[in-house]
């Protein structure tokens, strides 16, 4: 039985009311029994990370309770309790034919699959916000593999990334005795991103630059030029001596084995670390395809469901996918084309993997610098690229009821017999009320 023959046969009663309305009605009221949650996990088969962590979780806590910060503590069960009505729910009834429908709050949580993308989405628009009516320039900030457990053993040092992209960038760029003097700066936008595809840790900095310089009083000097050489020497020797520093103040025992690393890494790297910033990116062709790009990274887990292949609780095995980074741009008739590799391995160890990347709580993934800080009193004169209507209008897509109907077609507050239901505090809970009202 398919799933549309199932909902037609289980469900006849409730959709023949909705089509004895009128078609908008039944086709609204089809869309919301298609969606049901309890249909789409009898049909889909869609291996969740939800469902892994509810069947795992409490077995790998009880081994590791030692070993886990209080922040992917906290973001796990939040996962877990997500839309779950013992967490509270509010309620919506029609007065016309006494229907009712319950709505399960969700957990917010930037690691969550359903929530992150309501998060993904308010951040590219609160990045995009900033912006001005410039060109923007991708870069990519990478750190050689001997240094990358650092920023994992210590993970305060993870501010240093942004520390050393924000110098590097700024004085390189910023030169001249006259741009000093006007105190010209700089903008951009930086995000950390602690994962690669194969999951294994690899903390870069992805980073929005604006080509353009703003001086103090608003004037705006078009700049497209940047030194890589000198961008990636800069950048190797300011986030060398930063880690030095940050080891030598809190973690000095281990400053001897790092000076060590350091000289070797200044030695093999002659060139600096690795900057990756092309003029024009084939696949990032716009602000809005390169802010939701950068601000993705940030709203959901280290992997995409769907790249979630099989799992077998009885074997505690799991088995997934991913495509490798040396494969982009080359067709699959390449030799150097590797193709898609396919790892298999404990729940454990999977879950390892998902969870040493959820941050710290209060920490910031997103970052602004230079023209776009935050503090910053330097007003470009110069229009952004979206007015105030246009991002108050896209923030008012991201209420509940317009994301539903944008994914799924379906209003979940018209009544199948046709009529608007309204919030009813009587039969809705709330958790810290403790009981219905």
């Amino acid at each position: 039985m398919t799933k549309t023959d199932y909902i037609l046969n289980t469900y006849t009663e409730s959709l023949m009311i909705a089509k004895s309305i009128s078609n908008r009605v039944y086709q609204n009221e089809f869309n919301r029994l298609f969606n049901l949650k309890h249909i789409r996990d009898k049909f889909d088969n869609k291996i969740t990370i939800k469902d892994i962590f509810l069947n795992c979780w409490d077995k790998f806590k009880s081994n590791n309770i030692d070993k886990l910060r209080s922040s992917v503590i906290k973001n796990v069960e939040d996962i877990i309790f997500c839309k779950d009505y013992r967490k509270g729910y509010i309620a919506f009834s029609c007065k016309r034919c006494d229907n009712f429908t319950f709505t399960a709050f969700s957990c917010n949580s930037r690691f969550c699959s359903t929530c992150g993308k309501k998060y993904r989405d308010f951040r590219s628009i609160e990045i995009q916000s900033k912006l001005i009516n410039v060109s923007h320039r991708h870069f990519v900030f990478t750190v050689a593999e001997e240094l990358r457990i650092y920023f994992f053993k210590y993970r305060d040092m993870q501010n240093l990334l942004f520390d050393a992209v924000n110098d590097t960038l700024t004085n390189t760029s910023i030169t001249s005795k006259k741009e000093i003097a006007n105190n010209y700066k700089l903008g951009f936008v930086s995000f950390l991103h602690t994962f690669g595809r194969d999951l294994k840790p690899n903390p870069h900095i992805h980073a929005l630059v604006a080509e353009a310089k703003v001086s103090s009083s608003g004037n705006v000097k078009k700049y497209h030029y940047f030194h890589f050489e000198q961008l990636r020497k800069y950048f190797m020797f300011s986030l060398l001596n930063l880690m030095s520093n940050y080891l030598n103040e809190s973690h000095p025992s281990e400053l001897k084995a790092f000076n060590i690393l350091k000289y070797y890494l200044i030695k093999t790297y002659s060139k600096g670390f690795y900057i990756y910033a092309p003029p024009n990116n084939s696949k990032l062709t716009t602000i809005k395809d390169i802010a939701n790009y950068i601000a993705r990274y940030g709203s959901h887990p280290a992997i995409s469901e769907s790249r979630i292949v099989s799992i077998d609780y009885a074997s505690n095995t799991i088995t997934w996918k991913f495509n490798p980074h040396e494969d982009d741009g080359l067709t699959s008739d390449d030799p150097n084309y590797q193709g898609t590799k396919f790892i298999t391995e404990s729940i454990d160890a999977f879950i390892i993997k998902l969870i040493r990347h959820i941050p710290d709580k209060h920490f910031h993934l997103i970052r602004y610098f230079g023209f776009y800080a935050n503090k910053s009193k330097t007003i470009p004169k110069i229009p952004k690229i979206l007015w105030i209507n246009r991002i108050r209008m896209l923030k008012s897509m991201l209420k509940y009821t317009v994301l539903l109907y944008n994914t799924f077609k379906f209003d979940p507050h018209i009544c199948k017999c046709g009529s608007k239901m309204t919030f009813d505090y009587s039969l809705s809970y709330f958790p810290m009320k403790g009981c219905v009202f």
